[in-house]
């Protein structure tokens, strides 16, 4: 079981978790990323199958579980027949940004907007999901999920990097920003104006 499980769930999400901590840029609706996100997600919506454990117990005991649950039947099946289920994933690119021309690349981030349930970060979900399914399986491995971030490194405009090996097509990205607060916290923000660059990825990196 310990192969199976680090097979499956935990060597999949710290790959995906590395690649997201890389500065390149994404068509918000279709690339590698998204649909390796959906994999884990399916992966972690069978767990209750091949366990004595009831999807009802699982939800209650670790609520990520139910949002994945909706995440795999809709990427499986699109729309949903129960519309309080639906839900998209899609990415975004996030930059902190510090005064006028400074900007730091943190993460490429996996957005679950769900009908019900509100917004959440898909690959912090899955972590938590897999850290639970991991202490009730059992499975004897120790195992933290810590969502990486980029090096603190500012710059004088958004950059980003297009690599095609993580995508077939591109025609757009999206970019979120976000400040720090007088007590430290991130917060959404929208500065006045700025720089964007996008880079091949043989053409120079940052």
């Amino acid at each position: 079981m310990p192969y199976e499980f680090v097979t499956n769930f935990t060597k999949p999400w710290d790959k995906l978790n590395e690649l997201l901590a890389k500065p390149y840029a994404f068509q918000p609706d279709l690339n590698d990323p998204l649909r390796d996100a959906a994999t884990i997600a399916i992966a972690i919506r069978h767990q209750s199958e091949k366990t004595r454990i009831s999807q009802k117990v699982a939800n209650a005991e670790c609520p990520a579980n139910e949002i994945l649950l909706d995440v795999a039947d809709a990427w499986k099946h699109g729309t949903l027949r129960d519309p309080s289920r639906n839900n998209k994933i899609s990415m975004v690119s996030r930059f902190e940004f510090e005064g006028k021309d400074k900007f730091r690349f943190i993460r490429n981030i996996i957005t679950v907007d769900h009908a019900t349930k509100g917004s959440y970060d898909l690959v912090e979900i899955e972590g938590a999901a897999i850290a639970y399914w991991l202490n009730k399986r059992g499975v004897p491995i120790r195992w933290v999920p810590v969502v990486r971030e980029a090096a603190p490194t500012f710059t004088n405009k958004v950059i980003l990097l297009f690599n095609p090996e993580y995508q077939v097509y591109m025609k757009a990205t999206t970019i979120q920003f976000l400040s720090r607060s007088p007590d430290g916290e991130l917060v959404l923000a929208d500065p006045e104006g700025f720089e964007f660059e996008i880079r091949e990825i043989n053409a120079g990196s940052l």
